[in-house]
């Protein structure tokens, strides 16, 4: 319950206790390890996990955790072995798959990373999270009509989704039509005016940087970014 209400310290200090007290509990070690990964201390959270391991060596979300810390702390191999096993324990774990398919995406094995997102939205067709990365991924192998589709699949879900509207201008950009591309980037920055600074650096929108219309909506954004953030909370 402590977790869940994110009282981490009060939390970590109970499940020390916890675990002086029974060291055999897998648990407690697996709360302990929670708790310390939500304050960021990944190097104690690792330690907990693998603890959790030795008792319970089957638990494939336990190994799904200790990949998430190894990813935090730069060691992506052995962030893959432990999601291999993970996924080996349990095949069609969603946040196993999903973590996979990031560090696929992160190691540019685009094909392998689509396979696995594909897989997910096979039981999972609204899963926002999988349909962004799928879009992305798709972006990388230059197929934007695709791309896009899967845009259109998260704004059917949810039409607010900022992110949406700013990926499928992007790969609208990359198509060359200039019209629809300033249309969805003006509606995913009164959406969310903090992807202005995205913007701006946006690679994929560098051919529009002279077009009159975009340094217009650019300067509007920008301007009503900063008045924004100059306000009294």
């Amino acid at each position: 319950i402590l977790i869940n209400l994110r009282r981490n310290e009060e939390a970590i200090e109970v499940l020390r206790r916890a675990v002086e007290i029974n060291p055999e509990d897998w648990s407690s070690w697996d709360n302990l390890g929670r708790a310390l990964f939500n304050l960021g201390k990944y190097e104690e959270a690792l330690e907990c996990f693998e603890k959790a391991l030795k008792i319970n060596p089957d638990n494939h979300e336990l190994y799904y955790l200790k990949g998430l810390t190894l990813v935090q702390l730069g060691r992506i191999e052995d962030a893959e072995n432990a999601l291999n096993t993970a996924l080996r324990l349990k095949p069609d774990y969603t946040p196993s798959l999903m973590l996979k398919a990031e560090l696929l995406f992160n190691e540019g094995r685009y094909e392998e990373a689509l396979e696995i997102l594909n897989k997910i939205l096979v039981k999972e067709p609204a899963n926002i999270e999988a349909l962004l990365i799928k879009g992305l991924v798709l972006s990388k192998l230059n197929r934007y009509e695709e791309a896009i589709k899967c845009c259109d699949a998260i704004l059917r879900i949810d039409k607010n989704n900022a992110f949406a509207w700013y990926n499928k201008a992007c790969f609208i950009a990359k198509l060359g039509r200039v019209k629809e591309t300033l249309e969805y980037l003006r509606k995913a920055l009164e959406l969310d005016r903090n992807l202005v600074n995205i913007v701006m650096k946006d690679e994929d929108l560098s051919p529009l940087r002279s077009h009159e219309e975009f340094q217009r909506l650019i300067r509007f954004f920008k301007q009503s970014h900063i008045e924004s953030e100059s306000q009294p909370t």
